[in-house]
C-alpha cells in the first residue's frame, strides 16, 4: 500500500522577545522601564543610607544610655541635672560640663540623669515635649544635644514646630511618628509634671544639679564641678 505523503506542518514564526527588540528600548516603552529601574535603584540607595537610630546615638549608645539616664545605677555618685532648653546658662553647662560628667560615667563612677523642664515659656514647653517624643524612639540624647545647638543657632526662634521637626530629621528619627507625638501634645502633661516636681524639689533656676543630693546651682567652672564630684568618690 502506498503511503500518503503528508504536507509538512509550518511552525509559526518565532516571536522576538520584546526586550531584545532595539525599537523597544528606543521607544517610549523602553524609556519608561529604564526610568522605573533607575527610580528603584535610587530608592534602594536612599534606604541603605538612612541613619540607623541606634548608631546615631554614638557615645551615649556605647555608654548604655536608657531614656534620660546614663551610667551604672550602683555608681558611687549620682548627678541629676534640671535644665531648660531656652536657658543660655544651660547651654553653657551643656557645652562645658557634659563631657566631664561622661568621663566619670565611662569609669563607672557616675550615674547621670537629665530632667528637662520648662521654666522659660511656651517655646521651652514645645522643645521639652519634642525631647520626650525623641525619647519615645530611644533618641533623647542626640535630640537633646540638637536642641541646645539650635538655641545657639537661632536664639529665641529655635523652637518653632517646623524647626523641631527638622531637628528630628537631623538626628534620624521616624518623622511621621515624631510629628504625630508632637502635634497631639502627647507629653504636655508630663512636661508640666516634671516642671512642677522640680519646683517642689527647690529648683528655682536652671541649670541646677543635685550631686548625691547636694544642690549646686548654675554653670559652675569645670574645676569646681570636678572637685565636688571627686570628693564623693571612694
Amino acid at each position: 500500500m502506498a503511503k500518503v505523503k503528508r504536507p509538512k506542518t509550518q511552525q509559526p514564526p518565532k516571536q522576538q522577545d520584546i526586550f531584545q527588540n532595539p525599537a523597544f528600548w528606543l521607544g517610549s516603552g523602553g524609556m519608561l522601564l529604564v526610568l522605573i529601574i533607575l527610580l528603584a535603584i535610587v530608592a534602594n540607595r536612599s534606604g541603605a543610607s538612612a541613619p540607623d537610630v541606634a548608631a546615631v546615638s554614638g557615645r551615649f549608645a556605647e555608654l548604655g544610655a536608657v531614656g534620660r539616664t546614663v551610667g551604672p545605677e550602683d555608681a558611687p555618685v549620682k548627678i541629676v541635672e534640671f535644665s531648660d532648653y531656652s536657658c543660655p546658662h544651660c547651654l553653657t553647662a551643656h557645652k562645658t560640663l557634659l563631657d566631664p560628667i561622661l568621663e566619670y560615667v565611662e569609669q563607672g563612677q557616675v550615674y547621670f540623669e537629665l530632667q528637662p523642664i520648662a521654666f522659660l515659656g511656651e517655646p521651652t514647653v514645645q522643645a521639652t515635649q519634642a525631647a520626650l517624643c525623641a525619647q519615645e524612639q530611644g533618641m533623647f540624647w542626640p535630640y537633646h544635644d540638637r536642641l541646645f545647638r539650635a538655641q545657639e543657632q537661632y536664639g529665641r526662634s529655635a523652637f518653632t514646630d517646623v524647626r523641631l521637626k527638622e531637628y528630628a530629621t537631623d538626628v534620624g528619627l521616624d518623622l511621621d511618628a515624631f510629628a504625630k507625638c508632637l502635634d497631639t501634645k502627647k507629653y504636655l502633661a508630663e512636661v508640666q509634671r516634671l516642671t512642677r516636681d522640680a519646683t517642689n524639689q527647690g529648683v528655682v533656676a536652671t541649670p541646677t544639679f543635685f550631686i548625691n543630693g547636694q544642690k549646686v546651682e548654675g554653670a559652675i567652672p569645670v574645676e569646681e564641678f570636678r572637685q565636688r564630684v571627686e570628693v564623693l568618690l571612694p
